[in-house]
C-alpha cells in the first residue's frame, strides 16, 4: 500500500511541477501525504493495541485521534492559507482518497499481516 500511495504522491508532484493543474496536484499530494501519515500512525496503534491485548498487559490510551485530527487541520490550514498555490478541495480529496485506498484494499481481499 505504502508503494502505491508513494507512487501517487510523486506523480502528482510531477503533474503539479509540470504545469497540469498546479493547484489541484499539489493539492493532492499533500493531502494524500497526510492521508498516509495517519493511516501509518493508525496502523501502528492497532498493532500495539492487539499485542497489548494478547500478552495480556494494560492498554495504554493516549492521544492518537487527537493527533491525526491535528495533522488533518495543519494540512488543511496550510492549503487555505497557501496563496490559491494548493486547492483546498483537492487537498480533502487526497487526505481521504488514502482512507478508500487502505479500506477498499481490505475489502477487495488485499494482505492482512
Amino acid at each position: 500500500m505504502t508503494a502505491v500511495s508513494a507512487a501517487l504522491i510523486g506523480f502528482w508532484l510531477a503533474l503539479g511541477t509540470l504545469g497540469v493543474l498546479p493547484q489541484v496536484m499539489l493539492g493532492l499530494a499533500l493531502g494524500a501525504s497526510v492521508g498516509v501519515l495517519n493511516a501509518r500512525h493508525l496502523a501502528a496503534r492497532v498493532l500495539r493495541l492487539g499485542d497489548a491485548f494478547e500478552s495480556g498487559g494494560g492498554v495504554r490510551f493516549g492521544l492518537g485521534l487527537g493527533f491525526r485530527l491535528a495533522t488533518a487541520a495543519l494540512g488543511a490550514a496550510i492549503a487555505a492559507n497557501s496563496g490559491g498555490a494548493l486547492d483546498v478541495r483537492a487537498y480533502a480529496a487526497g487526505l481521504f482518497g488514502v482512507s478508500l485506498l487502505i479500506f477498499g484494499g481490505v475489502a477487495l481481499g488485499g494482505q492482512r499481516r
